[in-house]
């Protein structure tokens, strides 16, 4: 391998995304955010931002390219305009009047560098329905921004994408654990001590497990981590099952 799963790199190795398998484990190539990710075995998020606004131009049916805005329609700070920043994310186009026989998901190969007026994008599978200047939701790579915390989104308000097995330095590129068996920082109560205690969540920020028994849904953010695997007659630091990518 170019890079070890327990190493981290500045420059890039692998595309960002890149999937493997080593035994029950599964990992996806990420690259830290301007924040990085410095505790070990947590869950991190995806700080990116989608960006939402109306198409300069028309979509065409049959057609592998689309041009979007650079800048979002109701938030301004939310802008991509780097080549290949939306490399493998995905676009979501609107039916014109809100027609939900037009509606379109896409996957994305790459995209030119903005032009100071919009994004030029290159899509995997052709567009299904010609549309005037169709509303459009972009979003990058969901490995792209990978962060424990980020400046401009609570921590409680970001997706769970990968679990670092290393601190890991921002803007440097690593290996994601997305499913397999792991351990992390229970919350309070030992997962699995009580009949039934078998489903763990993320509690965000913080990227720790926490039972459902604990939820206080008034306040904190929950995501499904996956569920415990050993036999839990004995209480102790339980490994469970990841669930996030297979």
């Amino acid at each position: 391998m170019l890079q070890e799963i327990m190493e981290q790199k500045e420059d890039q190795l692998y595309p960002i995304g890149f999937r493997i398998a080593k035994g029950d484990w599964t990992l996806h190539y990420c690259k830290a955010g301007a924040v990085g990710c410095d505790i070990p075995n947590r869950g991190a998020g995806n700080g990116n931002h989608q960006l939402e606004g109306t198409c300069p131009g028309n979509a065409v049916a049959g057609a592998y390219t689309l041009d979007i805005p650079e800048d979002c329609a109701d938030f301004p700070a939310v802008s991509y305009t780097a080549k290949d920043i939306y490399k493998d994310g995905h676009i979501w186009i609107m039916g014109a009047a809100g027609d939900p026989t037009k509606h379109e998901m896409h996957r994305i190969k790459r995209n030119d560098a903005g032009n100071g007026s919009y994004v030029r994008l290159y899509l995997f599978e052709p567009i299904q329905n010609s549309q005037t200047t169709p509303w459009i939701t972009a979003y990058p790579n969901i490995y792209s921004n990978v962060v424990m915390d980020y400046p401009n989104i609570p921590t409680g308000k970001m997706g769970i994408v990968s679990v670092p097995l290393i601190p890991v330095t921002a803007n440097y590129h690593f290996w994601g654990l997305t499913w397999g068996p792991m351990w992390t920082t229970a919350f309070d109560a030992t997962p699995g001590a009580l009949d039934g205690d078998r489903q763990v969540y993320f509690k965000l920020p913080g990227g720790i497990i926490i039972l459902t028994r604990e939820f206080d849904l008034t306040a904190v953010c929950y995501q499904l981590a996956g569920f415990i695997l050993p036999n839990t007659e004995h209480t102790g630091d339980m490994c469970f099952m990841l669930q996030i990518a297979p």
